[in-house]
C-alpha cells in the first residue's frame, strides 16, 4: 500500500490566513457543489473556518501588539538598570577619591565582592540588552568570568536550533526574516559554555519583533 503524501500546514504564521482562505474558497459551502460536497466535509467544520477567517486576524494582529509592547518594557527596563549602574558606580569611583577613604565603608556598602568558585550547574547567564535594527537584533549578554555562551533561536517559543556560539557580547542576529517585508517574531535564550560545551541553566526566554529584509 503506498505511503501517504505528507499533508503541508503553514509553520510561518503571516501565511496562514491566505492558505485558510485558500481552503474556505475551494470547500466552498454546503450545496455549492464544490470539494466540502464531494468529500461531505461536515458542517460544523465549514462553521469553524468561517469563524477562524474572522478571529485570526485579530489574534495575529493582537500577539504582534503585545509583542512590542512587551519589547517596549524590556527595554524600559535595561535603560534604567543601564542608568542606575552608571550613576552608582560614578558615586562610589568619587568616593574612593576622597582623602578620607576608608575601604571598610567600600565593604560596607557592598561594592567588594569576593569571587565564589561558580557552581557549573546553576550558572545562569543574563542578556542584559536587546537592540532591534533594521539590518540586525543586538544581543548584549553578561560574560562575567565564564568562556561564552550559546545563542539558541525559535519562531514558536518551543522549537529551539543554536543560532550561534559568542564569546564576547554583544552577539549580532543578522538573520533575514523568513518572509521578506513581513515583520516576525523571534525568541532568544543563552546558556553558557565550557570547553565548548554547554553548562548551567538557560537565561530567561526573550521575546521581539523583527522586520529584516
Amino acid at each position: 500500500m503506498p505511503r501517504k503524501k505528507a499533508i503541508f500546514f503553514p509553520s510561518i504564521i503571516g501565511n496562514i490566513g491566505s492558505y485558510l482562505q485558500n481552503v474556505s474558497a475551494k470547500l466552498g459551502a454546503a450545496g455549492s457543489g464544490l470539494l466540502a460536497d464531494k468529500y461531505n466535509t461536515p458542517a460544523a467544520l465549514l462553521v469553524k473556518l468561517g469563524g477562524w477567517l474572522t478571529s485570526l486576524p485579530d489574534a495575529i494582529n493582537k500577539a504582534f501588539a503585545d509583542a512590542q509592547t512587551a519589547q517596549q518594557s524590556y527595554k524600559t527596563q535595561n535603560d534604567l538598570i543601564a542608568d542606575i549602574q552608571k550613576d552608582v558606580l560614578k558615586e562610589f569611583n568619587r568616593i574612593a577619591d576622597e582623602e578620607n577613604f576608608d575601604e571598610g565603608d567600600m565593604i560596607a556598602l557592598g561594592a567588594r565582592v569576593s569571587h565564589e568558585p561558580i557552581d557549573e550547574n546553576t550558572v545562569k547567564p543574563r542578556i542584559s540588552k536587546i537592540t532591534v535594527l533594521m539590518t540586525m537584533v543586538i544581543l548584549d549578554w553578561v560574560k562575567g568570568r565564564m568562556q561564552g555562551v550559546i545563542i539558541y533561536g525559535s519562531y514558536d517559543g518551543i522549537t529551539w536550533t543554536e543560532i550561534g556560539r559568542d564569546f564576547k557580547s554583544p552577539f549580532e542576529d543578522m538573520r533575514s526574516n523568513r518572509t521578506p517585508g513581513t515583520a516576525e517574531i523571534r525568541y532568544y535564550k543563552m546558556r553558557y559554555m565550557k570547553d565548548d560545551k554547554a553548562i548551567g541553566l538557560e537565561t530567561d526566554v526573550v521575546k521581539v519583533v523583527v522586520d529584516i529584509a
